[in-house]
């Protein structure tokens, strides 16, 4: 497949969690229980959450600032000793962190269509942000998102801004038929997606699950039978031990990201903290800001600075902070 064209300089927009909460996607201390639904869907995801459930208590008990599922997941992978004594008899196994995968994407799906497709069930302000966010993306701008959703893109997509066919960094197989992605703004999206899947590991280029109530419109793109079933999501689990090795497609999304970082002449973060502990992430953004000798000042975009400013003072950065949320930026 073709990789769609990239502006030799833009402006890059980062978006975390707090780009989405206004339209009821979790944070990260709330996504186990924004999940818990769809963990109750069968015995199989029930005995996982009711693992994952025993454990967090413990760590709420102990560890009340750390007591997120990313931490948690964190833990699991790293066979720490909590999680033995902490998640019951039965070890955690691949099966269950693909379970965890699928589940996540049917939520985050599902919301997503009730939103496209329900305007009952969107926030009171939703319509009123989403044109403020069309309105604030300009073309040719790269927005790198650290999220599952396809809020932010289906929001262009409705205003005619952004086209899936070639808006993430590559053209999607049996798309021609779609608008393409004329204003050149992409999305990458550094932990994949909630609708992207693949059929087999060494895919360049995933698909889009139910494209025609995602971005309607479209058709939905022909799976010759292929089901989801956890192991063939492209999505990274909430983990500190991300691995984007394991899906070829996003070794192409990350790459596309340090050429929109080293290339930025703007940059702005919008709701994502940088964790101490998302060393992949901060990476990223030091090697290629490194590199970048036109951005000297970030804008941050929340209400809390998080870790930008020991991180940006390291590398010799300025930077200024809008004290609000991304509905509010938006509508500014």
């Amino acid at each position: 497949m073709e990789i769609s064209g990239r502006n030799t300089s833009s402006r890059v927009i980062i978006l975390g969690a707090g780009a989405s909460a206004f339209a009821g996607y979790p944070l990260a201390r709330d996504l186990l229980s924004y999940i818990e639904p769809g963990l109750l869907a069968s015995d199989q995801t029930k005995a996982s959450l009711n693992a994952l459930k025993f454990a967090m208590a413990r760590l709420e008990a102990d560890l009340p600032n750390l007591a997120t599922l990313e931490f948690l997941l964190t833990l699991i992978e790293l066979n720490d000793p909590f999680t033995k004594e902490s998640l019951g008899p039965e070890p955690w196994k691949q099966e269950d962190s693909d379970r965890l995968a699928e589940v996540i994407a049917r939520c985050f799906a599902s919301h997503q269509e009730a939103l496209v497709n329900d305007p009952v069930k969107r926030p009171a302000s939703y319509d009123r942000v989403a044109a403020g966010w069309a309105a604030k993306v300009y073309p040719g701008d790269q927005i790198l998102s650290f999220n599952w959703d396809c809020l932010h893109e289906s929001i262009l997509w409705e205003h005619q801004k952004w086209s899936p066919r070639d808006g993430y960094g590559f053209e999607l197989e049996g798309t021609a038929k779609w608008p393409s992605n004329t204003c050149g703004i992409v999305f990458h999206k550094l932990h994949g997606s909630a609708i992207w899947l693949i059929k087999e590991i060494e895919d360049s280029v995933p698909m889009i699950q139910r494209a025609r109530w995602l971005f309607l419109g479209c058709s939905n793109q022909n799976f010759h039978g292929f089901f989801a079933n956890g192991s063939n999501r492209c999505l990274i689990l909430p983990t500190y031990l991300k691995d984007i090795t394991q899906y070829r497609a996003l070794l192409t999304v990350w790459e596309q990201a340090q050429e929109a970082l080293r290339n930025a002449n703007e940059l702005i973060v919008v709701g994502y903290s940088l964790h101490p502990a998302d060393h992949l992430a901060r990476f990223l953004l030091s090697s290629e800001l490194d590199r970048n000798k036109t951005v000297r000042q970030i804008t941050l975009v929340m209400k809390e600075p998080g870790y930008w400013p020991e991180f940006l003072k390291s590398l010799g950065r300025d930077w200024v902070q809008a004290h609000t949320t991304f509905e509010d930026w938006v509508c500014s």
